[in-house]
């Protein structure tokens, strides 16, 4: 997949977030049972097969969500990165010191 159709994919599948959404939980869901399956197995190890049968949809419904399975690794970043900011963002609202920063991201589960 070209770069540009990538980013493509990537903005349309943005605008189909919408919270509280089946199809957004649907996502979710993949993307949960993926990050599962890739730190489990590895991503190279996990075939899209493998998610769609761990997210209990088909291959084909797969696809109706996501481009492939690189798109499905991008959000399971994405969320990651979404997390680590509003915890950030929480930690400077509270004028936590930096070195509690460093202690409590030791102590996190990522």
């Amino acid at each position: 997949m070209s770069s540009n159709a990538r980013e493509s994919s990537i903005k349309a599948a943005r605008a189909r977030r919408e919270p509280g959404s089946a199809a957004t939980a649907k996502r979710n869901q993949v993307v949960d049972k993926a990050a599962e399956l890739f730190d489990a197995a590895g991503y190279h190890n996990t075939g899209v097969a493998d998610i769609a049968a761990a997210a209990g949809i088909s291959k084909p419904t797969l696809y109706h969500y996501f481009a492939g399975k690189d798109e499905i690794l991008f959000w399971i970043h994405e969320d990651f990165m979404e997390k680590l900011i509003a915890r950030q963002e929480k930690r400077a609202r509270i004028s936590m010191a930096p070195s509690a920063c460093i202690d409590g991201a030791e102590r996190q589960p990522w």
